[in-house]
């Protein structure tokens, strides 16, 4: 069974976030182990993924562009290769969501959850 540590923005996207975040953590939980952890500010983030990411088989950053550079930012200090990290993944609830254009992520939670290993 695969685990899974949730990271989210509540505010991100005016609450959007928050919403995904739940739809997301109610398809897992039917296969997998999963943790929801919501930030309360600046830099909370990259402290969750730094700390709790490695006991975890994958972190997904929910939020917007800010919240996903936080939680890349925590998973690059928890190894020296990307062997010793949990897999990353993303599903966008901010507002301008340039990441979500630029890579091509889907911002529907069933669908993230059918492409999550």
């Amino acid at each position: 069974m695969s685990s899974y540590l949730l990271i989210v923005n509540p505010v991100a996207g005016k609450g959007a976030g928050a919403a995904r975040a739940e739809r997301l953590r109610a398809t897992l939980e039917r296969s997998s182990a999963v943790e929801l952890v919501a930030t309360t500010g600046r830099g909370d983030a990259t402290a969750l993924a730094r700390t709790r990411g490695p006991g975890y088989d994958r972190v997904v950053a929910i939020g917007g562009d800010g919240t996903l550079n936080e939680v890349l930012t925590g998973l690059m200090a928890c190894g020296d290769s990307a062997d010793s990290r949990p897999a990353l993944g993303f599903l966008p609830g901010g507002t301008a969501n340039v990441a979500t254009r630029a890579f091509g992520f889907t911002t529907d939670p069933d669908r993230l959850a059918a492409r999550l290993p």
